[in-house]
C-alpha cells in the first residue's frame, strides 16, 4: 500500500507539474487569441476606413468621369461651332469678293459716264470758245 501511496504521488506531484505547465501554456495561448483578437479588430477598422475610402473614391471617379462627358459634348459642339463659322467665314469672303467685283464694275460704269460727260462739257465748253470773239 505504501507503494501505492508513493505511487499515487508521483502521480499527483506529475499531474499537478502538468497542470502548471498547462496553465501557463493556456495563459500564453489567452495573450495570444487576446492579441489575435486585437489585430483583428485593427484591420476591421482598418477595412472599413478602406472601404469608405473606396467608396469615396468611386464617387470621385464617378464625378471627375461626368465631368469628362460633359467637356467632351461640349467640345463636340464647340467643333460644331467651329465648323459652321469657317463655312460662315467661307459665304461671307465670297460675299466680299462678290461685293467687290460689282463695286469695280460699279466704278467703271461710273469712270466711264464720267469720261462721257467730261467730254461732252469740253466739248461744249471748246464750242462756246469758238463762239466768243477773242
Amino acid at each position: 500500500m505504501l507503494d501505492t501511496i508513493l505511487n499515487l504521488r508521483a502521480k499527483l506531484s506529475q499531474e499537478e507539474t502538468d497542470a502548471v505547465k498547462y496553465k501557463v501554456r493556456i495563459h500564453k495561448l489567452v495573450y495570444d487569441l487576446e492579441r489575435c483578437e486585437r489585430h483583428i479588430k485593427y484591420l476591421e477598422n482598418n477595412l472599413v476606413s478602406r472601404e469608405d475610402e473606396i467608396e469615396r473614391l468611386k464617387i470621385d471617379y464617378q464625378s471627375i468621369q461626368n465631368e469628362l462627358d460633359k467637356y467632351r459634348d461640349h467640345l463636340d459642339l464647340k467643333e460644331e461651332a467651329l465648323v459652321a463659322q469657317d463655312a460662315r467665314i467661307i459665304q461671307l469672303e465670297a460675299t466680299v469678293v462678290n461685293l467687290k467685283e460689282q463695286i469695280l464694275e460699279l466704278s467703271r460704269h461710273q469712270n466711264h459716264s464720267n469720261k462721257r460727260q467730261t467730254n461732252k462739257v469740253w466739248r461744249y465748253h471748246n464750242s462756246f470758245k469758238l463762239l466768243l470773239p477773242l
